[in-house]
């Protein structure tokens, strides 16, 4: 499973990217979905430019979430990606 380096924060909303340009191998993005595995966090949106797979997310609850990525391409291939977010407490100011 692959993991994003920086933290999401319980009550922020944020946005986690990838960048699928090799898998696509010069195929382009024909449709895509990301889903939360659990309730650590809640997928607000999502979308894509090019090769970049993007979530916009909200922080729930403390743990480590698991975000799944299913991707096709034009030619109809298909392949999922699962990546884990730790979700921290928010930081006070």
């Amino acid at each position: 499973m692959n993991r994003f380096k920086r933290p999401a924060q319980v009550g922020k909303i944020d946005t986690f990217s990838f960048d699928d340009a090799k898998w696509l191998n010069g195929e382009t993005i024909a449709s895509f979905t990301v889903d939360q595995v659990g309730t650590f966090v809640n997928v607000i949106a999502t979308a894509f430019e090019g090769n970049i797979i993007t979530a916009r997310i909200e922080g729930l609850i403390v743990g480590n979430a698991e975000l799944h990525y299913q991707v096709t391409s034009s030619l109809g291939r298909s392949h999922c990606i699962d990546a884990s977010v730790v979700v921290l407490s928010a930081c006070s100011s």
